[in-house]
């Protein structure tokens, strides 16, 4: 039995251009493309919207039109050859957007951030993230940053129940996106310490004008009618706070 060549294909094609290759196989797939294409065969219709690792075996042909589906520029390699040809290894663009990058372009990461003046006079500065009932989502906190103005202690603490203070969105980590679609609302408060309320987990204490990344080792997970405050513990003094965190479906 005679293989038929197997052979790379790098080209690239403009905006809904298309693409003829004279070339012969019985197998083919896109190893990478910038955007999405179409591949049409001599001896089958078009297989649409082809992306990286997709392609097609099993089928004769002599000739292929690739078409540009992305309106741009479109960088490709197309593999081209023998459909007994083996390929075991993870070839293609494998793209892990999962994690920072991901959550960022999906909208589903954000920001919760405060600079507080001076609280009054027998009161505290508190920055909360709550998470409200029926959200549908749960948030996950992998990031605080805070500082105070006059030392003392730091205390991150947890609760359920609306915290007290000025609601208002955090803000998406996609900078060209809209703000505030998060499910979380931030609330903003001066109150004495007692009022505030919540469970301490975590303790510091910071010099004047100190400010540092909270040393935190897995994340924190703020479930449904839940919290997640920063607050100072010396009243009259400034705080900056800021929480950094992304939404995950329950449902």
């Amino acid at each position: 039995m005679s293989l038929k060549p197997t052979k790379i294909y790098p080209f690239t094609i403009g905006a809904y251009e298309v693409l003829p290759l004279m070339v012969q196989g019985s197998y083919f797939k896109i190893l990478s493309a910038t955007g999405m294409v179409d591949v049409t065969g001599d001896t089958f219709g078009t297989v649409e919207a082809l992306q990286a690792g997709q392609g097609l075996r099993g089928q004769d042909f002599g000739r292929l039109v690739v078409r540009d589906r992305s309106g741009g520029s479109n960088m490709v390699r197309l593999l081209i050859g023998d459909d007994q040809f083996i390929d075991d290894r993870i070839s293609g663009e494998v793209v892990v957007i999962e994690g920072n990058k991901g959550r960022s372009i999906a909208g589903k990461a954000f920001t919760a951030t405060t600079v507080f003046g001076a609280a009054s006079a027998g009161n505290v500065n508190q920055v909360a993230l709550y998470n409200p009932v029926g959200s549908g989502a749960r948030l996950v906190v992998n990031n605080i940053v805070a500082g105070v103005s006059q030392g003392g202690q730091l205390l991150i603490s947890t609760g359920q129940g609306v915290p007290l203070g000025v609601s208002s969105a955090p803000r998406k980590k996609d900078v060209s996106a809209s703000a505030g679609n998060s499910v979380a609302v931030k609330y903003d408060a001066i109150a004495t310490d007692a009022a505030l309320g919540g469970t301490i987990v975590i303790a510091l204490s910071l010099a004047a004008g100190q400010s540092m990344a909270l040393p935190i080792q897995e994340p924190f997970i703020v479930r449904e009618g839940r919290f997640m405050a920063v607050k100072t513990t010396v009243d009259s003094q400034d705080l900056i706070a800021s929480m950094q965190f992304y939404e995950e479906s329950v449902l």
